[in-house]
């Protein structure tokens, strides 16, 4: 299967397709699509981004993409809220394989709705949390949110090594960026969180461009990095083990909100002008998580 961008002769948009087939449609309005409407071949680390994502199964071709279409149309047009309590309703007295079937549609959905930002630069900057815990399924670990985090970050990861431009980089910089906030807000590992914002602070230091705020985004990882390097130095492999274990049982969100609020910080901003709130949702975050393990 073959991936291209087309433009969709019934809304205008750049849409996502395989070799266009009697199946072929827009991801946004629907219309059917044809071989005039080809706009250009995806690139080749793009094209292995997108089967990262959604594993070759185009959205009409699964049993459940009918189901979930409502929620997914309401995610392409930025209502994350919209998406998921429509699919909330979608989810109401199904069987366990029904909604596994319709988790499954729908993160392909949410992983799409991403990619197609990224191709149109059009950076993705949150939503993702409030479909996410929809589309955990019982007993399976690499549903969680921050599994889905995760993997869409690694795939734009992997996506920036295929894009020079610097409106491309930009973008999938700013949504690489987004979704640090998320796992934040989702992973209750330190030294997880830590990982990936190094990640992150590794690919944006050293960009060069006309975009002022990706400087400001490493300089805010930075110096999450560092508040977290603080806290892990005092506590051992135990107290660690202990705060982990306490915030995945007590909630994620009440400590990784404060991790997340030192990175949204410089958002429109610069770094200079966040410096002070940066530092100070850092320390909050490190002290709390500190706290939580010489307890």
């Amino acid at each position: 299967m073959t991936f291209s961008i087309f433009r969709c002769p019934g809304c205008g948009r750049r849409t996502l397709a395989d070799e266009v087939g009697a199946t072929s449609y827009c991801m946004y309005c629907g219309d059917p699509l044809s071989e005039k409407d080809f706009d250009e071949p995806l690139d080749a680390m793009m094209e292995t981004t997108l089967r990262f994502l959604i594993e070759c199964e185009e959205p009409e071709e699964s049993p459940m993409a009918g189901e979930v279409a409502e929620a997914a149309d309401l995610l392409m047009s930025g209502d994350a809220k919209g998406a998921a309590e429509a699919f909330a309703g979608v989810l109401e007295g199904r069987t366990p394989e029904e909604a596994n079937g319709l988790k499954d549609a729908m993160a392909a959905a949410a992983a799409r709705w991403i990619l197609e930002g990224v191709l149109s630069n059009e950076p993705y900057s949150g939503g993702l949390l409030d479909i996410a815990p929809l589309l955990v399924v019982d007993g399976a670990e690499d549903t969680t949110p921050q599994v889905l985090v995760e993997g869409i970050f690694n795939a734009m990861h992997e996506a920036c090594a295929g894009i020079m431009d610097s409106d491309g980089m930009h973008a999938v910089l700013c949504t690489e960026y987004a979704l640090l906030c998320d796992y934040m807000e989702t992973e209750p590992s330190i030294c997880n969180q830590g990982a990936l914002a190094e990640e992150f602070w590794m690919r944006a230091k050293d960009v060069e461009g006309e975009h002022a705020d990706i400087d400001a985004m490493a300089e805010a990882a930075s110096c999450l990095m560092d508040a977290m390097d603080a806290a892990l130095e005092e506590m051992g492999d135990e107290a660690l083990d202990e705060a982990e274990a306490f915030w995945t049982a007590y909630g994620i969100g009440s400590i990784g909100g404060l991790g997340a609020d030192a990175l949204r910080a410089v958002a429109g901003r610069s770094f200079e002008d966040a410096r002070e709130d940066v530092e100070r949702a850092a320390k909050a975050y490190a002290d709390a998580y500190r706290a939580r393990g010489n307890q």
